[in-house]
């Protein structure tokens, strides 16, 4: 009997341990991969760009009455983590191959339109920059959907703003995962004209 739960606590232990050990070979948090670089969203819209994106929930000119709503420009830029020993090689460029867009309502409510991802192709030359143009932020399917919906010809809360976090995803040409983000405040209402 002794002998028993001596062996079944050893193979506890052992489980546990193994179980530790898988949970902890996943890639470090912050951007602390293998790439040689890492990204950094440039100044998004300008200095001039206070406010970041006004959402027209309704706009009487589209057939539809909706339509995407889109940011001008990215501006993601690559630099080197070790820049005393930067190397001279094209494989340390990044493909970014997708974004992801999610909100967050800046009175903390937890009504807020759906989170999308988009498949985008754009190269960044290592230790350079690279652009990416005319990328929506908010989908015409999201102004059809609370809470977007309710503030169609003035109703509802009036005026809505919120925190789109945009985040891009790619790899290097050596196959190594890097990403970068970036917060656009977002004002949504129903503008005259």
């Amino acid at each position: 009997m002794q002998v028993q739960r001596s062996t079944f606590l050893c193979l506890i232990i052992i489980l546990l341990l193994l179980s530790l050990m898988l949970v902890s070979c996943g890639e470090s948090v912050g951007g602390n991969g293998k790439s040689p670089i890492f990204l950094v969203v440039g100044d998004p819209g300008g200095a001039e760009d206070v406010l970041g994106v006004l959402v027209d929930v309704y706009t009487p000119t589209v057939p539809s009455g909706v339509t995407d709503t889109r940011y001008e420009k990215f501006t993601i830029e690559s630099i080197y983590k070790n820049q005393t020993n930067t190397p001279t090689t094209v494989f340390a460029d990044v493909i970014i191959t997708e974004y992801r867009v999610t909100y967050y309502r800046v009175d903390g409510s937890s009504n807020v339109p759906d989170p999308f991802m988009m498949n985008i192709s754009m190269r960044v030359p290592a230790g350079s920059t690279g652009t990416v143009e005319n990328l929506p932020i908010m989908l015409a399917s999201a102004k059809l959907k609370s809470p977007l919906k309710e503030l169609a010809f003035g109703g509802g809360e009036g005026e809505i703003y919120f925190n789109a976090v945009v985040e891009f995803f790619g790899e290097d040409l050596m196959g190594n995962a890097v990403s970068c983000k970036t917060v656009i405040i977002v004002l949504a209402s129903d503008f005259p004209g």
